[in-house]
């Protein structure tokens, strides 16, 4: 199926410029599985009739309130617990944990 060329975007550049967002933001709503996108190789190709329609499902929501939402940073991870350092001379040593079993024999 031949699609003509003006109803397609060749790229996360060409769509962002149509959308008014940043390519960065075409990018990571696609990563996300959230843009109907089809792949000839390496190139995003969007479809001019999917990408309207689907934003025209979206409830009273305009485009860049739309990609915004999907592109916000997500919470940050839970804290590790600290790790000993490896500069820290006393991190592998038996010192305050009680007596050796060597020194127990004497």
């Amino acid at each position: 199926m031949r699609l003509n060329p003006k109803t397609i975007f060749r790229g996360a550049r060409q769509l962002a410029e149509y959308l008014g967002v940043s390519p960065n933001a075409v990018h990571v709503s696609v990563n996300r599985g959230l843009l109907p996108v089809r792949r000839q190789g390496r190139t995003l190709v969007f479809v001019k009739a999917e990408i309207d329609e689907f934003f025209a499902s979206l409830p009273g929501v305009s485009v860049r309130e739309a990609l915004r939402a999907t592109t916000e940073p997500r919470l940050p991870r839970r804290s590790r617990p600290a790790r000993p350092s490896a500069t820290d001379p006393n991190a592998n040593s038996p010192a305050g944990q009680g007596p050796c079993e060597d020194q127990e024999d004497k």
